[in-house]
């Protein structure tokens, strides 16, 4: 097991450089902000909080590097509460609970953390609020385009985030496939930040450090919500409105050597949305809100909601492989088939029920074989209530052939149907200002379902 270290935090005036060690072989993570000048933000809030937010980013940065197992992860000459260790370790075991399982590190509990001592007192800080006031982070995919349209839709004005990661390809072209995206929308402004990793994917760092550990794992949602807060600070915005889902809360397979449950999603799931928000809200920035606004609905109403919005549903990309699309992941194939099932859109002008090479992937998604994919797809329910609407409208292959015989059978497609046509209005937390117009809203695109079954 090797030792992990933080080994410096560098802030420029429009860069924070984090570099971290693993047995004293180095990596570096740049973040670069395109509209924030850090120095000036030292100016209006005081030091100690920027540095405190450098020091969260980049101590959670250094989660990615806990997918080779170190024993230690040596964070001195920074000192840490016991809360931000004990949000480290939470963190660690629900996110990673994954990797651990695909790599056979079942009961590692995560490095020993050792800092240089306990802080003194830190009071969290205000934001100094500013119009609007609702950031929207926007990772360019379908849920984003419903987010920014919903707000539009009940008149609440809003701005956005996005960044690009290296680890997905050069930045530039994932920006631009972005702005693509917000040029459809009514965006009082646009921010941007790029992360530029030596250590995510990179084919060298398994060879250097041989074992059984095959595959990486980050903390992207949490460690993005800590790196969007400069931008928060900087424009004085208190809500940061993000586009996860109910079908986010929901297990791939229960772990036996573990005990536990296995959830690629956490990170996304209300449970992660409250923990961080609570331990932001106490310990950084007293007034900032993080919320999830599409947490009362599954994927089957924001296709609902999306369906004013075919024009621009092309706009999207949602791959984590090859952008915007490689047509041939869980996530691609996922999304392809519930944009052809609800939105009567092909997006790659292609028939993937008859594509043999996604076979096995089609019965993973329907619960014809293994594990739900870990990639962030819905429900099995939610891919045989999509196939199920496929075969409504007269689409043919061999996949929908397979699913006619050998599954719809044997389900309640009504009984899914009321399911993921459901507003859960209780789960979720979203602003109670924002949460009336959002759940009627939500309510309006509900369908009708003695209607779509006799279709």
């Amino acid at each position: 097991m090797p030792l992990l270290r933080l080994e410096a935090i560098q802030l420029t005036s429009d860069q924070i450089i984090i570099r971290h060690s693993l047995d004293a072989r180095p990596f570096i993570t740049t973040i670069h902000y395109h509209d924030v000048q850090l120095d000036t933000l030292k100016k209006r809030y005081g030091a100690r909080l920027i540095d405190a937010i450098a020091f969260h980013i980049a101590f959670f940065e250094g989660m990615k590097y806990c997918s080779l197992a170190p024993h230690i992860y040596d964070i001195t000459p920074w000192t840490c509460a016991e809360e931000t260790i004990a949000l480290f370790k939470l963190l660690y075991q629900e996110i990673f609970a994954q990797h651990r399982w695909e790599n056979g590190l079942a009961h590692y509990p995560g490095p020993t953390i050792v800092p240089d001592s306990a802080p003194s007192a830190r009071m969290p800080h205000p934001i100094e609020t500013h119009e609007p006031s609702l950031l929207v982070s926007c990772g360019g995919g379908k849920d984003s385009l419903a987010v920014m349209k919903l707000l539009e839709r009940i008149g609440e004005p809003y701005a956005v985030t996005q960044y690009a990661h290296s680890c997905y390809g050069p930045t530039q072209p994932q920006h631009a496939l972005i702005d693509e995206m917000v040029r459809c929308c009514s965006v009082a402004r646009q921010h941007r930040f790029s992360l530029h990793d030596t250590f995510l994917h990179q084919p060298h760092v398994l060879e250097q450090f041989p074992g059984p550990v095959t595959t990486f794992c980050a903390p992207e949602t949490p460690c993005s919500i800590f790196a969007t807060l400069p931008i928060l600070l900087n424009y004085g915005y208190t809500f940061l409105c993000l586009g996860h889902e109910q079908g986010a809360d929901s297990e791939n397979f229960f772990w036996e050597e573990e005990q536990r449950f296995v959830n690629h999603q956490w990170g996304k799931s209300l449970e992660a949305e409250h923990v961080l928000n609570r331990y932001i809200q106490r310990h950084l920035l007293s007034n900032l809100h993080v919320f999830s606004i599409l947490k009362p609905i599954y994927d089957f109403l924001i296709f609902q909601l999306l369906r004013d919005e075919q024009q621009h549903i092309r706009t999207t990309h949602s791959c984590n492989i090859t952008k915007p699309w490689c047509k041939r992941c869980p996530k691609c194939i996922y999304v392809w088939l519930s944009t052809l099932a609800y939105l009567r859109v092909n997006l790659f002008n292609e028939n993937l029920f008859d594509q043999q090479e996604v076979q096995d992937i089609f019965f993973q998604l329907m619960g014809k074989s293994g594990h739900r994919p870990f990639e962030c797809v819905g429900e099995v329910d939610e891919t045989r209530l999509a196939l199920y609407a496929c075969l409504q409208q007269g689409y043919q292959g061999k996949i929908l052939d397979i699913f006619r015989q050998e599954i719809l059978p044997y389900i309640d497609i009504g009984a899914l149907l009321s399911r993921y046509n459901t507003v859960f209005s209780e789960k979720h937390a979203i602003p109670p200002r924002l949460a009336e117009p959002v759940l009627l809203q939500f309510a309006a695109v509900r369908v009708n379902e003695q209607e779509f079954l006799k279709r």
